[in-house]
């Protein structure tokens, strides 16, 4: 007994620093497999980016390449619609609105007045074919929205 009494001290040391590096070592073996778990998440979730990014810019390319086709439609669609205006409106230039005055007209006031009607009915064509040409134009792109909308698909 007087020999605990006499080296408790280092023998409290020794059990400290015994302690101390029992626990050094289990700490550190549970910081390795911490360091390993998160390098092993690291390299997961980078594959996991990596796959996605390659899927989103493959989506991006088809989906670029039904935007090119579409627009190139439509700009087709757009060229047929003006040069089918233009030869209508070229057809209906060349003509009058009005019949031809009967040859026993009374005076010359209604042809005056004719020519104002005539004058008259060719602005309001015109004016009307402008909206149905802005029309034809609105449907045109309108369509081809839709198709492009429903060729491309959202995940």
């Amino acid at each position: 007994m007087n020999f605990l009494l006499l080296f408790w001290k280092p023998i409290a040391v020794a059990v400290a620093v015994i302690g101390l590096t029992v626990a050094w070592r289990v700490q550190t073996a549970r910081l390795d497999t911490v360091k390993r778990e998160y390098a092993a998440f690291q390299a997961q979730v980078k594959a996991l980016g990596d796959v996605a990014e390659a899927k989103a810019r493959a989506k991006e390319k088809a989906d670029l390449a039904i935007k090119t086709r579409i627009d190139h439609e439509n700009k087709t669609l757009r060229a047929t619609l003006a040069a089918e205006s233009k030869r209508m409106s070229d057809a209906r230039a060349g003509s009058s609105f009005l019949p031809q005055p009967s040859t026993g007209t009374p005076s010359p006031t209604v042809t005056a007045d004719r020519a104002k009607l005539e004058t008259a009915l060719r602005d309001f064509d015109t004016a009307v074919a402008g909206l149905v040409d802005e029309g034809d134009r609105a449907i045109a792109d309108l369509n081809s929205a839709k198709s492009w909308a429903s060729q491309v698909k959202y995940k």
